[in-house]
């Protein structure tokens, strides 16, 4: 499981969930993402432990991308 906080330009803060990291990316991929590419990750929950990630949902994306 895969659990994101996230705050959006304008300001609003919501909660997302995802099944892992693949779906995070392929959602990320698609032509209409879950979240906007500027939205701020301020926490990451994976398989129920906090992870250390500071940055955008494209960054995160990107973080993946090159770790997979």
């Amino acid at each position: 499981m895969l659990a994101l906080k996230i705050q959006m330009m304008n300001g609003m803060i919501y909660d997302d969930e995802f099944e892992d990291v693949s779906e995070f990316i392929r959602l990320m991929m698609d032509d209409f993402p879950p979240m906007d590419d500027k939205d701020v990750i301020l926490e990451v929950v994976r398989d129920g432990e906090k992870y250390d990630f500071s940055g955008t949902a494209n960054e995160l994306y990107e973080h993946w991308m090159n770790e997979n």
